[in-house]
């Protein structure tokens, strides 16, 4: 967005940048990995806002019980 030279909305560049820094992250909840690519959109007309974001995670991790967070960790092992 920046290198086009057009003027461009720098809360949304950084809602992007947030979501690419999650990049090799594996969510074992979908609407996790929806809202991800929801923010990492390359076109920023169809990108969530910060609050947005927010409003959508706090209603994921508001309906999800407690118990249902507590999983098993994933090992990945590199080669």
């Amino acid at each position: 967005e920046m290198l086009t030279g057009e003027p461009y909305d720098p809360f949304k560049l950084d809602v992007w940048q947030l979501a690419s820094s999650f990049g090799e992250f594996d969510s074992t909840f979908e609407p996790v990995e929806t809202l991800l690519d929801s923010m990492a959109s390359d076109d920023p007309a169809g990108r969530l806002t910060a609050d947005e974001a927010m409003g959508r995670l706090r209603a994921f991790v508001e309906s999800v019980p407690p118990k249902a967070l507590l999983i098993p960790p994933v090992i990945h092992k590199f080669k």
